[in-house]
């Protein structure tokens, strides 16, 4: 899987919880190894998501922001698509016109959209899903 497919597997998942239960279909249709490859890329646009003007943003969508309420806004923006990651990466401002649509004030996290792919690789093996170490 290339990032091109890593992104696409993402393209047109609904918002909120629902993401997570669209995703989970489209996932149990690949293969472990293809899924640790998913996860890898997933991981990658995580750690890419760890800025601190991004981190500020959140701050103010969210009405304050701890470290794991980071992880779960960055989970949620990545089910928001190539398109809104990218931008919200170079310009976090973008992100005011994401929460001022969203029905929920403004919530872009989704803490369960990043276990997904875990919880279908166990599913499919029976062990967890092979990590790679933290890149900062």
């Amino acid at each position: 899987m290339s990032i091109e497919d890593f992104w696409t597997l993402l393209e047109g998942l609904p918002q909120g919880e629902e993401a997570e239960d669209v995703l989970r279909e489209r996932l149990e249709l690949f293969s472990p190894e293809e899924i640790v490859v998913y996860q890898a890329h997933f991981d990658t646009m995580h750690d890419r998501a760890f800025d601190w003007m991004l981190w500020a943003a959140a701050y103010v969508i969210c009405g304050g922001c701890s470290d794991d309420g980071f992880t779960d806004f960055r989970y949620g923006l990545i089910s928001r698509g190539r398109q809104v990651f990218e931008t919200a990466l170079a310009d976090p401002d973008s992100l005011v016109e994401i929460a001022n649509e969203d029905d929920e004030e403004g919530f872009i996290s989704n803490e369960g959209f990043g276990y997904v792919a875990h919880e279908i690789y166990e599913q499919q093996v029976g062990a967890d899903l092979p990590r790679r170490p933290f890149v900062a």
